[in-house]
């Protein structure tokens, strides 16, 4: 009957609920004292856990990033012109709800890939679809989406 069931929690696609679950019925010791409630509840926190951290790395992955930059690793100072408080405001996404552009610049290694990057990340962990592109290869898509008349779904 056990069996019948993870098949069943496959079947529905809810792969880490059946693992969950597997994984409960070999630590009884641990988890027989939990009641019906909380057991399940578990088991369906950690399926969401997993199906958010798969859309994240999805959205990472189809971002095509040029660097794996984590926003909790940027360093602030004021001679790189990064500072503290306007990157925590454009960490909150705010600019993407009000659908506002982003222009990073600077000199030549002062880091504006890698912050292009983190700010990346930080959508892709708010659920948001991103993009890396270096401005040839953006000019040049552009270019050839007006061309074949895809220029209103690749700039939207």
């Amino acid at each position: 009957m056990s069996d019948i069931l993870i098949e069943q929690l496959r079947a529905l696609r809810l792969t880490q609920f059946a693992n969950t679950l597997e994984n409960q019925r070999q630590q009884l010791n641990l988890y027989g004292e939990l009641d019906f409630e909380e057991r399940l509840t578990l088991l369906l926190e950690q399926e969401l856990a997993w199906r958010d951290q798969n859309r994240i790395q999805r959205l990472r992955k189809q971002a095509k990033f040029r660097l794996r930059a984590l926003p909790e690793e940027l360093h602030y100072s004021s001679e790189r012109g990064v500072l503290k408080p306007q990157c925590s405001g454009l960490m909150n996404g705010n600019y993407l709800r009000d659908h506002q552009n982003l222009l990073i610049t600077g000199a030549t290694g002062c880091g504006k890939t890698f912050l292009a990057c983190a700010f990346g990340e930080q959508a892709c962990r708010q659920y948001k679809p991103v993009r890396y592109y270096r401005l040839p290869r953006l000019l040049d898509s552009l270019a050839a989406a007006r061309v074949d008349g895809s220029y209103r779904r690749i700039s939207s």
